[in-house]
C-alpha cells in the first residue's frame, strides 16, 4: 500500500496533467452501450465489492478510460484506483445549468479595465477536478469529476488569464463557508460575487460587507453582475486591502469573516499566516478560510 506522502504526489500529478491538458473522453451512446455489453452481472458485482463500480455504467467508463489514458494502473497500486474511483462523481449537467447565480450570469460578456468576463466551457465527457482533495485521510486521491452533456460557466479573465471561474470546484470547496456563515459576514475577497451572492440568500445573514483591492473587480461587478442578481439590500462594497481593513477593526463588528484572497495554496499561505493573528484578536468573529487543508498541507512542508 502506497504511503499518504506518494498518494499526494500522485494526486497532484494527476491534478497537473487535468489542468495542462483538459482532457475528453469522447464516446456516443451506442459506444457506452457497447462498453456495456462487454461486462457481465457477475463482472459488475466484483467491481463492486473492488470499489471500482457504484452502480452507474456511465462514471465507471469514463474514469476508466481516463485512468488507462495516463497509465495510472502501472504506477498506483489497487487501493489508490479503488478510491479514485470511489471519490469520482458524474456531475449534474441540468441541475448545474439552473443554478441561479449561473443562469442569470449564462453568456454574460463584460469588460473593466485588464479584466474581462467570459463563458468558458466543460465538453461532455472533459475530466476535472470537481473538489479539493480530502487532505486528512492516509489515501490522497483527487476528486474527478464530468459532465454527460456540455455546461457553460463564468469565468474572470486578467490579461487574457485565466483568474478564476464559478465551476464545480469553486462551488464545492466555498459550501462548507456559505452553510456555516450567520449574522453580520464580512467577505474578503470579491471574485465574481458567487459567495457574497450565496450567503445574502440566507435567512440568517443579516448583511454581507466585501472587500475587494482592485477598482476594476468592483467596476466590472457593480456594473454588469449585482444589477442582475438580488442581494436584498444585505449587501455593501469597500475598495480596501483585506488585512489593512482587518487591522481596523476594534472586534464586534462582523459575526462571521470568510477570506479567499488567494489562487492557490502556495499564495494562499502568506495570506493564511497574515490573517491568523487578526482572527486571534477579533475574538467574536468566526473565521473561515477557502482551500484551508490545502493550505496547512503545504504549511506542513514548508
Amino acid at each position: 500500500m502506497i504511503t499518504k506522502e506518494e498518494s499526494m504526489s500522485l494526486t497532484a500529478r494527476i491534478g497537473r496533467y487535468i489542468a495542462e491538458e483538459a482532457p475528453i473522453i469522447r464516446y456516443t451512446v451506442d459506444e457506452l452501450a457497447a462498453a456495456r455489453m462487454e461486462f457481465g452481472e457477475e463482472d459488475l458485482l466484483e467491481m463492486r465489492e473492488l470499489g471500482l463500480y457504484d452502480g452507474d455504467f456511465e462514471t465507471f467508463f469514463v474514469i476508466r478510460e481516463f485512468l488507462g489514458s495516463i497509465g495510472l494502473g502501472d504506477v498506483a497500486d489497487g487501493a489508490y484506483i479503488a478510491e479514485v474511483f470511489a471519490s469520482a462523481k458524474k456531475q449534474d449537467s441540468g441541475a448545474f445549468a439552473e443554478n441561479p447565480y449561473l443562469a442569470i450570469l449564462k453568456g454574460l460578456p463584460a469588460k473593466s479595465g485588464r479584466f474581462v468576463l467570459m463563458p468558458s466551457v466543460y465538453e461532455r465527457g472533459e475530466i476535472f477536478s470537481y473538489d479539493m482533495p480530502d487532505f486528512t485521510r492516509e489515501t490522497v486521491v483527487p476528486k474527478l469529476g464530468f459532465f454527460p452533456k456540455r455546461v457553460f460557466f463564468p469565468t474572470l479573465y486578467e490579461n487574457d488569464r485565466p483568474w478564476m471561474s464559478i465551476c464545480p470546484s469553486e462551488i464545492h470547496s466555498m459550501k462548507e463557508s456559505i452553510d456555516k456563515a450567520h449574522g453580520r459576514v464580512l467577505v474578503l475577497g470579491l471574485g465574481l460575487g458567487y459567495y457574497a451572492y450565496e450567503v445574502a440568500q440566507k435567512p440568517s445573514v443579516e448583511s454581507v460587507t466585501v472587500i475587494e483591492l482592485s477598482p476594476d473587480v468592483i467596476t466590472l461587478f457593480r456594473d454588469h453582475i449585482e444589477p442582475k442578481l438580488d442581494f436584498g439590500q444585505k449587501l455593501s462594497l469597500v475598495q480596501s486591502d483585506a488585512v489593512a481593513y482587518l487591522r481596523s477593526l476594534s472586534g464586534g463588528e462582523f459575526d462571521f469573516c470568510f477570506a479567499d484572497i488567494w489562487e492557490g495554496a502556495v499564495d494562499g499561505a502568506r495570506w493564511y499566516k497574515e490573517i491568523l493573528p487578526q482572527e486571534k484578536r477579533l475574538q467574536d468573529t468566526e473565521f473561515s478560510y477557502w482551500i484551508e487543508d490545502a493550505i496547512l498541507e503545504y504549511l506542513k512542508k514548508t
